[in-house]
């Protein structure tokens, strides 16, 4: 069952135990989304046995929701009528494209516990090394690297309020969830608010891992082409990405596809995302093109 909900008042009817759930906020954000993840997602829940819903209208209306990022909704999705009926609720951020092949991502993941992976997880010591160096500005060991990327987690807690950092952060960008076991631990998230980039990633990941409540999944799941591009183009952005997808330029192209083949759902971010129109768009119909290709030949 594929459904597009426009608030908590919308109740569609449920086909499988299990939901796949995205947020798309506008009608060129929709669009977009429709052109790029909406196969992917829609293959992947069949696939497996999830309805495919996508939020597009907020779930809280009231000014302090309207002032806040839209990633703050994805803490009210266990708060909905609608999603009271499932046993397990998948979050995928609308600019994370799945795989149609991609395994099931439940498969591992008990069920009173939130399915994450740590914010940059897929990076070696040695890419977490270039990061602090090119991002941050000074050098580190090789050996040194997490735990130099660990003291800039700590600070965007301790500017969030929360004076004891508990651990890597969480990603929140792709959630395995239960209604049953998660719905107040979101809901006290969204009671916070934060003075960062971070939005709600910084108040979820304190809570959960504070109650121990995160179990790691693959991070392929969850695989941060904007991470790769700030290592390997630092000097792009959304308007230079913009330009190199219309001229189909080969690098980045090139490094689309390569990150393509290595994960299962590709969180796409904001130095391409943001570049992009709606479905009519030549730039995303360029990314539309590279993500439907076929899997090169073993």
């Amino acid at each position: 069952m594929y459904a597009e909900i426009q608030g908590p008042d919308d109740a569609p009817p449920r086909e499988y135990p299990r939901a796949l759930v995205t947020l798309a906020l506008g009608a060129q954000y929709l669009a977009r989304w429709r052109a790029l993840a909406m196969p992917g997602f829609a293959a992947y829940a069949a696939r497996h046995g999830y309805d495919a819903i996508v939020v597009v209208g907020h779930l809280d209306k009231s000014w302090r929701a309207l002032k806040r990022s839209p990633a703050w909704q994805k803490c009210l999705i266990l708060s909905q009528p609608w999603s009271a009926q499932y046993a397990r609720v998948v979050w995928v951020d609308a600019d994370c494209v799945p795989k149609a092949d991609a395994p099931d991502i439940c498969e591992d993941v008990p069920v009173e516990c939130v399915g994450a992976n740590t914010v940059f997880e897929q990076f070696s010591d040695v890419e977490f090394q270039i990061l602090i160096e090119r991002h941050y500005g000074y050098r580190v060991a090789v050996r040194d690297a997490r735990a130099a990327f660990a003291a800039v987690q700590a600070e965007v807690y301790r500017t969030d309020g929360f004076a004891d950092p508990p651990g890597p952060m969480m990603h929140t960008g792709v959630l395995v969830l239960s209604p049953a076991h998660h719905r107040a631990l979101l809901e006290s998230a969204y009671a916070y608010e934060s003075v960062n980039r971070w939005y709600e990633q910084t108040a979820l990941s304190y809570l959960t891992l504070k109650a121990g409540a995160m179990h790691g999944f693959n991070p392929r799941f969850n695989w941060l082409l904007d991470l790769v591009l700030q290592q390997d183009m630092p000097e792009l952005d959304a308007a230079g990405a913009r330009a190199r997808l219309e001229s189909g330029d080969a690098e980045l192209l090139g490094a689309i596809r390569a990150q393509w083949r290595k994960c299962h759902f590709l969180h796409v971010g904001d130095r391409v995302w943001r570049a992009l129109g709606d479905a009519h768009d030549p730039a995303t119909r360029v990314l539309a093109n590279v993500l439907s290709e076929p899997p090169p030949a073993a």
